[in-house]
């Protein structure tokens, strides 16, 4: 459950949108919802600054249906945001990414960066973007360990304030799954094994996502693709609105890491990425 939300906010185009998707999870939940601003300078300009910034993102909250309240802080943004979150048990941590580079890749600003290293709370991270904010559908991707199926009740949560529908995926990377030191690749009647195999994953945390709402609608699929590819197409494919995923999950000859899977996907995807460390 969704009780209390922390939307960092510093005048950018990302913090404005990740304020309005964090204000309309909060507004599903019923979530109190806090905005903070955080700047390095203490003297008055920088103080007329972030109440201008402050007092502009409370106005884009006029409307909406829960209580949101403004905080100006000093310090590192990332430092003092994550302690302020602590300090007042949020649930969710949202922040605001930044623009694409020129080879297609989404640069990660060093607040968010931060942020990840420094909490062990959810953060949901949000591009640019425009248009009406509506989650309908959800992504969790899955390589088969219990850290992975962490972000389970987090997504279970989001998709029963929003009554949308849960994709389970589970992506097959062949070339992993054949080794280095394979020249022969695989044969049919292996690959029908790995997907098998990778088919029983997805159907448990389906199973999991289902523990707590019988009647949730759950989508299960296996892919054949590298873990950040499958996810980015599977999101454009499927029209998913919102991925949830662990921080990390395990490493094995024929598994993947998924942290490092969860930064490509948070350079490579056009939505929002809430990621789940795996100690929460």
């Amino acid at each position: 459950m969704l009780e209390r939300i922390c939307i960092g906010v510093d005048g950018s185009d990302c913090a404005r949108r990740a304020t309005a998707v964090g204000v309309a999870i909060a507004e599903a939940a019923d979530a109190h919802v806090d905005l903070v601003y955080v700047r390095k300078e203490t003297d008055e300009t920088a103080e007329q600054d972030a109440n201008a910034v402050l007092e502009d993102a409370l106005e884009s909250c006029e409307d909406a249906s829960v209580q949101v309240d403004g905080h100006s802080l000093t310090g590192k943004p990332a430092t003092r945001l994550v302690s302020f979150a602590d300090e007042h048990d949020a649930d969710l941590l949202v922040l605001g990414r930044i623009g694409r580079t020129g080879l297609g890749k989404r640069l990660l600003g060093s607040v968010v960066h931060s942020a990840f290293r420094q909490s062990d709370r959810p953060i949901l991270t949000v591009p640019e973007g425009d248009g009406q904010v509506e989650i309908s559908d959800l992504l969790v991707p899955t390589d088969g360990s219990e850290a992975a199926e962490r972000a389970a009740p987090m997504a279970g949560t989001i998709a029963t304030d929003h009554d949308a529908t849960v994709h389970a995926l589970y992506a097959l990377d062949l070339a992993t799954a054949v080794g280095p030191f394979s020249a022969g690749g695989l044969t049919g009647p292996e690959i029908e094994r790995l997907e098998a195999d990778r088919k029983a994953h997805v159907d448990r945390l389906a199973d999991r996502l289902r523990s707590d709402d019988a009647e949730r609608s759950i989508q299960t699929v296996v892919v054949r693709n590298s873990p950040h590819r499958a996810i980015r197409d599977y999101v454009d494919e499927a029209g998913v609105d919102l991925v949830v995923m662990s921080s990390r999950g395990q490493t094995s000859a024929l598994g993947q890491v998924l942290g490092s899977v969860t930064d490509r996907v948070l350079r490579t995807v056009d939505v929002p990425v809430l990621v789940v460390t795996d100690d929460r």
